[in-house]
């Protein structure tokens, strides 16, 4: 019983090899699709947890309504939208995004209650 499946293994083993070189630009083409994937992910994760700091940074901040506020990253730019009391709370809103960590760009898209987009950069 055991000599069979020492075959099997040895003939299943040898077929993978052959399948394996001639295969090699199919292989190479998944390793870079893996790699393209999981450098997507890192960038995901890291906009993410960019997202989260953001947020952190703005909640703890006791002069900001950040429930009012949608805050997205893209490829470390960070957009902030959402409704504001004031021109004021709006500079204050974007200097506190402009100061965290890893914020390579802002993107204001922050309205005053009063209906007026917000001047901001």
């Amino acid at each position: 019983m055991r000599l069979p499946l020492f075959l099997l293994l040895a003939f299943a083993l040898t077929t993978f090899q052959v399948l394996a070189e001639e295969d090699k630009g199919t292989m190479e083409k998944a390793g870079a699709y893996i790699d393209k994937t999981v450098e997507g992910a890192k960038e995901f994760l890291s906009d993410t947890t960019l997202t989260a700091r953001v947020k952190k940074r703005l909640y703890d901040d006791e002069k900001t309504d950040s429930g009012q506020l949608k805050i997205t990253t893209d490829h470390g730019t960070v957009l902030v939208e959402g409704e504001v009391r004031s021109e004021d709370m709006a500079r204050r809103v974007i200097a506190i995004v402009k100061a965290t960590e890893g914020v390579m760009k802002t993107e204001n898209r922050l309205v005053i209650l009063t209906g007026t987009p917000s001047q901001i950069k």
